[in-house]
């Protein structure tokens, strides 16, 4: 029988599994922030390949006020075309600096969708915890009516007295308040969990009856160096400062002239002569020109390279705090996990047995006229909340255990 108990649990924990699992790719794939990051992500995509063309040529024209008079004949209008050519690298420069700032926006995009996978998970317990809170609750509120009936025939039969009957209508209306405060709790958190998911159809959430919690019996130093290798939002810090960098050498690069190539075409009238147009008096001339865009403005320049300095210091200053406050949450989420291991531990293993052995003794004891009703009442009261804190805990570490996931940056199955 126990066998066939633990093939069925374990059925039902898959499955709540899988149902979770399917929350979280809907989420992923519908989440508005996630969808926005997405969409920076690919942009910048787009921008990297931009940025490794020339650029755009540039034709001018025109019209001679006056003609120029030449031995073909009078020069009349002209029409070129010019093509820039950055030289000594600065195109590829750029380009670098772009492509770093692409795998930024798509390490933050990724760490967007881990973020949103561990509030899904968090969102889903909480909606665990006040199913199981309103059941342990309302089981309470049943088992302390059926008291009050009791305790309603012994003080008929005056073998209790009028006290007692006050005493349990108090604490039973106290139950059913906090019970009243629960079921309104749960609205709230669905809302979230539909915001989240971006799915304002969704009706109720599938919550398992139990939650089945597997250890992360990692050691710290190796979480510390998975962090380090695989967090989402140190590598974009570190894709951050590797464009900072090549957007430095590109300011650099501003002191190194640039060239341009170009044709000019200059159209020529008929050439007269004692008022006869002389016909095949020449070709229209055709002029190859070059350009050389002088830095001369080195103040300018300066500024450039200077403005350009302090935002590579600043991107590592900022990937420097973000590493020691990741590694300041990392730590509270272990203990965290940790306080809350312990207390699954505590509870489920000792302080809820004896609690209810406690009550037991309590009832028949009160049955018995050996023991008063407060202590009955504090019997079940404890009882109460011990179950609540054992539901608290579980909750409590899988949610510290998705935000330490999520910190992580490995995606699934990795």
């Amino acid at each position: 029988m126990k066998i066939l108990f633990m093939i069925v649990l374990s059925a039902l924990n898959v499955y709540s599994q899988q149902r979770l699992d399917q929350y979280i790719d809907y989420g992923q794939n519908n989440n508005a922030d996630v969808q926005e990051a997405y969409d920076q992500w690919q942009a910048a995509m787009e921008d990297v390949s931009v940025v490794k063309k020339l650029p755009n040529p540039s034709i001018s024209a025109g019209y001679f006020l006056e003609n120029v008079e030449t031995a073909v004949g009078p020069q009349e209008f002209k029409i070129g075309i010019m093509q820039k050519f950055p030289m000594f690298g600065k195109l590829s420069s750029v380009s670098r600096a772009r492509s770093a700032q692409a795998e930024a926006l798509k390490e933050s995009y990724l760490q967007i969708r881990a973020n949103v996978s561990a509030k899904i998970k968090s969102l889903y317990y909480d909606i665990y915890y006040l199913e199981q809170a309103i059941d342990i609750t309302r089981q309470n509120v049943q088992l302390l009516e059926n008291w009050e009936k009791v305790i309603q025939i012994k003080y008929k039969t005056a073998q209790a007295g009028h006290p007692d009957v006050i005493n349990t209508q108090i604490e039973l209306m106290k139950l059913q308040n906090v019970l009243e405060s629960l079921k309104a709790r749960k609205q709230p958190f669905l809302q979230s969990f539909r915001a989240v998911l971006n799915d304002n159809t969704l009706e109720n959430v599938e919550i398992p009856d139990t939650l089945v919690v597997e250890w992360m019996d990692e050691s710290r130093g190796s979480l510390l160096q998975k962090i380090q290798k695989h967090n989402h939002t140190l590598l974009a810090s570190e894709y951050s400062v590797s464009s900072r960098e090549d957007l430095l050498k590109r300011a650099k690069l501003n002191y190194l002239p640039d060239v341009g190539i170009g044709l000019d075409y200059i159209g020529t009238g008929e050439k007269e002569m004692g008022g006869v147009p002389v016909t095949d008096s020449g070709k229209d001339p055709l002029v190859f020109k070059v350009s050389l865009e002088l830095p001369i403005w080195f103040g300018k320049n300066a500024k450039h390279v200077s403005a350009a300095r302090y935002r590579k210091t600043a991107a590592e200053s900022q990937l420097v705090s973000k590493q020691n406050s990741i590694y300041v949450d990392v730590e509270s989420v272990l203990y965290k996990m940790d306080d809350a291991r312990r207390k699954i531990d505590l509870y489920g293993n000792e302080m809820i047995p004896k609690s209810m052995e406690s009550l037991g003794a309590s009832e028949k004891a009160y049955i018995s006229d050996k023991a008063d009703l407060i202590t009955l009442i504090d019997a079940q009261r404890r009882l109460l909340q011990f179950k609540l804190e054992y539901e608290s805990a579980v909750v409590n570490y899988l949610q510290q255990k998705a935000l330490l996931e999520s910190y992580i940056g490995l995606e699934e199955g990795e």
